[in-house]
């Protein structure tokens, strides 16, 4: 049997182990507050993986859960040997990448397809995600902090951007991933297999783009990536491709022209409210502040 802890904030662990002699993968939390986050996770994922979806795009299945540990929630999916998106792109070639970003690039818009366009949607949901973020970012970073000058600045700027019932035209609402990262996929030779779901406050394939772009234009992952001893310069031009022609790719859609730079600045705000590194803060701090000044 072989533990994990994984990367970032949720607090689950992972194990490796046989189960009737197969190889599967054991992931659970000890933490009551991340049970339903966990549980959701685990529906979404075995609700995807029951479903058809894109070519070169598979789900490990959900084998079972079990809460019968006290305090403690388990989830028991298929393993599915791969790389991670650092070996991956270390040696992939012009054809390997132009084959993901086919792929992905279906994966999405099939989601799109999939979902409801609303000619006009009005929602409180970023204007309630926005207050909730702000309460939690000025309990954080109280005026005893070294970032509150730069937090209370974004705060100011943001509260201009988030108002009660935000109207988008033609948006599209019903199916997305949920935290489609790099780091939650799982790169073989011909296929991509999807993990960790995670259930959104607005189901919408504009959140799979965010997520996404959030590593190819602003490459979150690498903060959790541990090991160093990889070709950065090429990495990075990689990403700079990848984000060009996913960009390029939804631009014929007006419900991202529309919608991408406030969700994405959105994803960010909820991020930096978990942010437990001076070096994730920073970083948080400086793409906040870019995407304001790129988009508003």
């Amino acid at each position: 049997m072989k533990k994990i802890e994984v990367e970032g904030h949720s607090g689950c662990y992972i194990d490796i182990k046989k189960e009737n002699d197969i190889l599967v993968i054991d992931k659970y939390t000890k933490s009551d507050k991340y049970i339903p986050r966990l549980k959701a996770q685990f529906s979404k994922q075995e609700k995807a993986s029951k479903t058809n979806i894109t070519q070169g795009i598979i789900v490990p299945k959900i084998i079972k859960t079990d809460e019968s540990w006290p305090s403690e929630y388990h989830g028991i999916m298929e393993y599915v040997y791969g790389k991670n998106f650092v070996q991956f792109f270390e040696y992939a070639d012009k054809m390997t990448i132009d084959k993901f970003i086919t792929t992905i690039c279906e994966y999405i818009r099939n989601e799109i397809v999939s979902s409801t366009c609303e000619i006009e949607y009005k929602t409180d949901e970023l204007y309630k995600k926005w207050e909730s973020v702000k309460k939690n970012m000025t309990d954080i970073y109280n005026k005893d902090s070294q970032y509150s000058s730069d937090i209370f600045n974004i705060i100011k700027k943001c509260d201009e951007i988030f108002k009660p019932n935000m109207k988008f035209e033609n948006f599209y609402v019903g199916k997305c991933h949920g935290d489609l990262t790099f780091s939650n996929i799982i790169f073989r030779d011909n296929e991509y297999a999807l993990i960790d779901f995670l259930d959104s406050f607005i189901e919408s394939p504009i959140m799979d783009i965010v997520k996404l772009r959030q590593d190819t234009k602003y490459k979150w992952s690498t903060l959790m990536y541990n090991s160093k001893e990889y070709d950065k310069t090429r990495y990075d031009m990689i990403c700079k491709y990848i984000d060009e022609q996913i960009d390029n790719h939804f631009k014929k859609y007006s419900f991202y022209n529309d919608t991408y730079p406030i969700f994405q600045l959105m994803n960010f705000l909820r991020i930096i409210q978990y942010a437990k590194k001076d070096e994730v803060t920073v970083y948080l701090i400086e793409t906040i502040n870019n995407i304001l000044k790129e988009n508003f």
